[in-house]
């Protein structure tokens, strides 16, 4: 009896593979699901680049400020229409990490003024 031991395609040598296999593992730039102010833009792109988030807002709100407002309010709605929502992820409010006990219920903090 003849026994074969198979290989992964990504173990042999052929360059061709090796390329597929880079751009399957290269990551996507995708809305954020987990860290959302408005609608992930800017936390997906700091995803990809892998930096803090709040850089990003910091930068996007200084070039739209400096730029007049409405051409980065339009250039982020735009980027919001465009960039894919992440789905790999659970969002925000239902991430089973950020479930709050349903025993236990918050309430509402009225300021004494």
């Amino acid at each position: 009896m003849i026994l074969l031991k198979i290989h992964p395609a990504s173990q042999f040598s052929n360059p061709q593979l090796q390329k597929a296999d880079k751009i399957r593992k290269r990551k996507a730039l995708n809305r954020s699901s987990e860290d959302v102010n408005v609608s992930g833009v800017c936390a997906g792109i700091a995803e990809y680049l892998k930096v803090n988030s709040t850089w990003i807002r910091m930068v996007f709100v200084l070039i739209t400020v400096l730029t007049g407002l409405i051409p980065g309010i339009i250039a982020y709605l735009l980027l919001a229409r465009s960039i894919p929502k992440n789905l790999d992820r659970h969002p925000a409010n239902t991430h089973p990490d950020r479930q709050k006990d349903k025993s236990s219920q918050d309430f509402p903090v009225v300021p004494h003024g």
